[in-house]
């Protein structure tokens, strides 16, 4: 199932005042169900009066009367600032499982310990210089920092920078150095390898594409023949079995990925209607720091750079030589960027202090997803989410916890002006 969006809506304030909100809303995946009490709980049910004076609170009411918010599986804390006061409380108290709103947490933290003008730095070292002939003798190393916006355009960047310092071939293997992270890939609580949905995609300080493959089922023009499939970013890292087969009915796709072997392989089953479109699914990518080995050869093939050892993980010699460095976009844009995307990825994440390597949170992770992809609002897509151990923080603590949090989102922008 391809990352759910999210609508995001803004109460409407009288033109010429600014009031600076900080809102909390904790998903209770398994909470028991309960109607009772729906809209008596902190706030009662706004009058259906037209009024030009509807306080803020009972519109706020008024909004999570919707259908994506069950009055049982979701906690409100809207508070204002600077001081902190809640002006709208509805299951406030009551723990949950976070859900996307855990991107909250992460990116006050990050924040407050690395400061928005932090740079993630994915550097290129190698054994040797670049000679006349394009060459370099012995190995090329690709060491990454936790960038969680490595996609395909960053490798793209970085093989042409190669590319441009008279880079043609490299004789010995390239490495991937993912030292700055320990070698957890999930913590506890969170699947196991074998779920291989998009959210459950395992952690490493070097990954690409946020450790996820897109497939692409395209339906063949003729009956009863094997669909195309697109695999993005990187195709050679898959074992890929086709069984699928295009018909005159509807589709039925099923696309599982498996780890055996130190291998990923890809299946692909059932039927796609003739003439009826594409259809795409999101995967899981085990061994992430392969991945993106696979990912900058393919790239880098296509800027006339040849490998001619294999591909493997490893660290950075003390004496090899840096040839590049590629910087993510500042910390602060990461953060906004995952604040303001709907997409949930696994950005619910471990925070990173990168001078001590120490992790806070229910899950180390990226910061981000760069794109909206589409998906539905649905109450079961929001179900579907992994939960952590833990029965999960309140809306009202986790609302007050980034409320405190210096750089947190919530201090004044610099021209004074209260945060939106």
């Amino acid at each position: 199932m391809p990352p759910p969006t999210y609508a995001r809506a803004r109460p409407r304030v009288a033109a010429g005042r600014r009031i600076p909100l900080l809102l909390v809303a904790s998903l209770a995946l398994t909470s028991p169900a309960s109607a009772a009490g729906y809209l008596a709980d902190d706030h009662p049910a706004p009058s259906e009066t037209p009024s030009a004076a509807v306080p803020l609170a009972d519109r706020l009411a008024s909004l999570v009367r919707g259908p994506a918010l069950n009055p049982d599986d979701t906690g409100i804390a809207v508070l204002l600032l600077p001081g902190g006061r809640p002006i709208f409380t509805r299951n406030a108290d009551r723990p949950a499982q976070p859900a996307s709103t855990m991107k909250i947490l992460t990116s006050a933290a990050a924040l407050a310990l690395m400061k928005p003008e932090f740079v993630y730095q994915t550097r290129i070292f190698a054994d040797s210089a670049i000679d006349g002939s394009g060459s370099v003798t012995g190995n090329l190393y690709i060491q990454g920092s936790g960038a969680p916006d490595l996609v395909g355009e960053s490798w793209w960047l970085m093989a042409r920078r190669l590319a441009a310092l008279g880079l043609r071939r490299v004789e010995g293997d390239l490495v991937a150095d993912e030292s700055y992270f320990d070698s957890l890939r999930r913590p506890p609580g969170w699947p196991a390898p074998a779920a291989d949905s998009w959210y459950n995609a395992p952690i490493g300080a070097l990954s690409c594409n946020f450790n996820v493959v897109t497939v692409t089922v395209d339906p063949s023009p003729l009956l009863g023949a094997r669909p195309d499939l697109t695999l993005e970013p990187a195709a050679s890292y898959f074992q890929v079995l086709n069984r699928a087969t295009t018909t005159s009915g509807p589709t039925s796709l099923a696309v599982s990925r498996s780890f055996e072997n130190g291998q990923n392989a890809l299946v692909v089953g059932g039927t796609i209607r003739r003439g009826g479109g594409p259809a795409v699914f999101h995967r899981s990518v085990e061994e992430p720091a392969l991945y993106a080995l696979n990912a900058f050869r393919e790239i880098a093939r296509a800027e006339h750079i040849e490998f001619k050892g294999s591909l493997t993980v490893g660290t950075v010699p003390e004496k090899a030589r840096e040839l590049h460095t590629y910087e993510s976009r500042p910390l602060g844009s990461c953060a906004t960027t995952c604040r303001d995307s709907v997409s949930i990825c696994p950005t619910h994440g471990w925070s990173m202090d990168p001078a001590s390597r120490t992790r806070t949170g229910c899950r180390r992770g990226f910061w981000l997803r760069h794109w909206r992809a589409p998906g539905t609002t649905s109450r079961s897509d929001l179900r579907s989410s992994p939960p952590c151990r833990s029965a999960g923080p309140t809306a009202r603590s986790t609302s007050g916890l980034v409320a405190r949090v210096p750089g947190g989102g919530c201090a004044p922008r610099r021209d004074g002006s209260p945060p939106r």
